[in-house]
């Protein structure tokens, strides 16, 4: 008998926040939250967020850059769209990035051991590419 394979889809919002030629990232344990299973993410990440069934995508940006910065996002812009499917051929993920805007950037120097802002030119050394 042949198996049933149960199918679902993920909604995922990756956030770029650029801030004088740094980008900020999360550690990758805190790269995305708790439910949110990405594959591929390196010892830091951009942030990202899994959205629920119903929710904006925009509104748990913002209520997560509370969370983790403690910083208002003045703005979210898609730049793109993609999807890609994984785990066997039953998930596919349609992940949103985003570039975020906020109100008071936090400190560009040094970490705070959750996140840090990397130079775009050293994200190499901090991330494993797709």
């Amino acid at each position: 008998m042949k198996r049933f394979v149960p199918t679902t889809q993920k909604i995922i919002a990756t956030c770029i926040l650029e801030t004088q030629g740094k980008i900020l990232l999360l550690r990758g344990s805190q790269a995305s939250d708790d439910s949110c299973e990405i594959f591929g993410i390196g010892y830091f990440d951009v942030p990202r967020f899994e959205i629920s069934f119903g929710s904006d995508p925009e509104e748990v940006i913002k209520d997560q850059f509370v969370k983790y910065f403690g910083q208002k996002v003045l703005g979210a812009k898609v730049v793109d769209v993609c999807q890609s499917v994984r785990k066997e051929n039953s998930v596919q993920v349609f992940e949103i990035i985003y570039t975020i805007q906020c109100d008071d950037v936090v400190s560009t120097t040094g970490s705070t051991g959750r996140f840090l802002f990397a130079d775009i030119s050293d994200l190499k050394a901090y991330m494993l590419e797709p």
